[in-house]
């Protein structure tokens, strides 16, 4: 006869398991959507818009993996989605709606400090050169 634990083992154990693939899959979607940001951008002389679409296909479903299990692979892809919508796609108010969530996470990661890792920095500096971008925009369409 079975015994409670033995069961209440083994249904931790599918859950661990269930967590460990969410992660895998989360990492492998955010390597798969920066390698396809590399390419969108670097590949050719024009942009591959196609290949940007992919890219943040695969950010969002990392973030999705993610957002369930591990904080911190969700923090990154949300900063990989801001990095594509800023730089690559040319739109600040996405990038900022996307770095903002960035930050989101890092908050609910505490007590984890997350500051020296670069791409924290990195999303910090660019939440900060996008805010003051839409404020200049703002400022200039205010006076015309």
């Amino acid at each position: 006869m079975k015994s409670f634990k033995d069961d209440q083992k083994k249904r931790e154990l599918r859950k661990d398991i269930e967590r460990m693939e969410l992660r895998i899959s989360a990492n492998m979607e955010t390597m798969e959507g920066k390698a396809l940001m590399q390419e969108a951008v670097f590949g050719s002389e024009e942009l591959d818009m196609d290949k940007l679409d992919d890219a943040l296909d695969c950010f969002n479903r990392a973030t999705k993996y993610a957002s369930e299990v591990d904080t911190e692979i969700a923090a990154i892809t949300e900063f990989n989605t801001g990095y594509l919508f800023y730089k690559a796609l040319k739109n600040k108010k996405k990038a900022k709606q996307h770095f903002t969530t960035c930050l989101y996470y890092v908050e609910a990661l505490k007590p984890k400090v997350v500051t020296e890792e670069a791409w924290y920095q990195k999303a910090c500096l660019y939440l900060q050169e996008v805010r003051d971008a839409l404020l200049h925009e703002e400022y200039s369409a205010l006076n015309e």
